[in-house]
């Protein structure tokens, strides 16, 4: 029971950056963008190099979630950076 009613707090806001970036908190989310990609390089998450053909390059994508408090405020803004396939 307790795992539904926490589950009712988080509410996933959007596919694509493109909407959070005209969001009225977009200030919010671009904080939230910029913890996130903080945290993956201080954890020395990936490497740059070259691109050569016969190495395949793991796309990624955003995942927004809100979790609200108990009366629907927004409590906090999380962004996340995820590979594809």
């Amino acid at each position: 029971m307790l795992a539904l009613s926490v589950e009712n707090y988080v509410q996933n806001l959007s596919k694509d950056v493109d909407e959070v970036q005209v969001h009225p908190d977009k200030n919010c989310w671009k904080k939230a963008m910029q913890k996130e990609m903080d945290a993956l390089i201080e954890n020395n998450t990936w490497s740059l190099f070259l691109k050569s053909q016969n190495k395949r390059i793991i796309n990624n994508k955003w995942i927004f979630k809100l979790k609200l408090d108990e009366e629907g405020n927004p409590l906090r803004y999380k962004a996340r950076l995820v590979a594809k396939g």
